[in-house]
């Protein structure tokens, strides 16, 4: 009955992640998911390495990536999935994020040492990584014993959340603010370079007082909604179910995978490790998919 589970939001150390390509999908491959996304953040130049992995597996990869935006004040992240990835307004307008990203991060490791710890800018720029994140620079100071001992002191815990909410928070001595994108323009940059986009576990970042944002980016040409998602309780995924289906939006699913969290699990056979994704989930996405790209399933 459950055969066709899927997972559309997985993560590898192009991004935050901290597995290869190839370890996530032959992961994901091992458990016999029927279609997969990798969508690290902000970058898609991977994307072809991945789609070489993948047919060798016979997997299903949907070309994807999660977008940082902004919509009336609010952090939302979308994911973009089933687009013309060498389209050169979404390669550019990646390219200046990356930049700018980049420039903050090093503005964060320069407050660190500032501070007093040990982190040298050489350290993430000998990662594979295309988009830096504060868990890049959190794991460069926990593999190093004093400057993990100072922050289990000053923190109290080695949680990742832990240590950004003392550290990097806003009015905390190492924020720097990370620089979004205007939701709506890409939205439209996605759907012009032929794919189709989603929002990432809007129970994470939105509140159901908020549910007319998205009613607004409906307008403005989002077609999901990620409902099944370990980010969100029982009551969120009916709630954001009832809520696609209101909007004529279609669903989609998604781990967000990153091995930190996980535990060195597998990505995803289901969302919340409890619940498996009806297969009628499935069908829906896949006839949306096949209708509003030129992606198509093959194995």
């Amino acid at each position: 009955m459950y055969e066709k589970q899927f997972d559309l939001h997985l993560h590898t150390y192009y991004s935050d992640g901290k597995d290869s390509p190839k370890m996530v999908l032959v992961r994901a491959k091992e458990n016999n998911l029927k279609l997969v996304s990798i969508v690290d953040h902000n970058t898609c130049s991977h994307i072809p390495e991945e789609l070489e992995i993948a047919d060798r597996l016979n997997l299903n990869l949907l070309p994807g990536v999660e977008f940082s935006a902004v919509y009336e004040g609010h952090h939302i992240h979308l994911l973009g999935y089933g687009f013309d990835y060498k389209n050169r307004e979404l390669r550019t307008m990646l390219s200046e994020i990356k930049g700018r990203r980049r420039q903050g991060i090093f503005l964060i490791t320069k407050k660190l040492r500032q501070l007093g710890f040990d982190i040298a800018d050489s350290q993430l720029r000998a990662l594979p990584t295309e988009y830096y994140g504060l868990t890049h620079i959190i794991h460069a100071l926990l593999n190093k014993p004093a400057e993990k001992q100072r922050i289990l002191k000053e923190v109290g815990s080695a949680d990742l959340f832990a240590i950004i909410n003392h550290y990097f928070s806003q009015a905390r001595e190492a924020y720097v603010p990370e620089d979004y994108l205007p939701a709506v323009k890409v939205i439209k940059l996605v759907k012009s370079c032929g794919g189709i986009i989603s929002i990432a576990h809007p129970g994470s970042h939105l509140s159901y007082k908020e549910d007319l944002l998205i009613e607004q980016l409906a307008a403005c040409g989002l077609d999901a909604i990620e409902v099944f998602t370990p980010k969100h309780n029982w009551d969120q995924i009916v709630h954001y179910e009832v809520l696609a289906e209101r909007l004529q939006m279609t669903i989609t699913v998604g781990s967000n995978y990153h091995e930190d969290f996980h535990e060195h699990d597998i990505p995803i056979v289901t969302p919340l490790g409890f619940l498996k994704t009806p297969p009628a989930i499935y069908d829906a996405f896949a006839e949306y998919l096949k209708n509003h790209t030129t992606f198509r399933i093959k194995y």
